[in-house]
């Protein structure tokens, strides 16, 4: 049995999949180190989600 190639709009979606999980990750994470920064760097909460939401809003604009 000969196998097809894999056809060039299902390597489209595999990378998209990989993008948004890759994209997911680095969006959730940062609830996970929000703590130990603060803690490391005896930084106030709100400055560091100050500053996420800085680089959110300059991705999004």
């Amino acid at each position: 049995m000969k196998l097809k190639r894999l056809h060039y709009g299902w390597l489209m979606v595999i990378i998209a999949a990989c993008i948004m999980a890759v994209h997911a990750f680095a969006w959730y994470i940062f609830g996970i180190f929000l703590v130990p920064l603060t803690a490391e760097f005896n930084w106030e909460r709100g400055a560091v989600s100050g500053a996420f939401s800085m680089f959110v809003k300059h991705l999004l604009s």
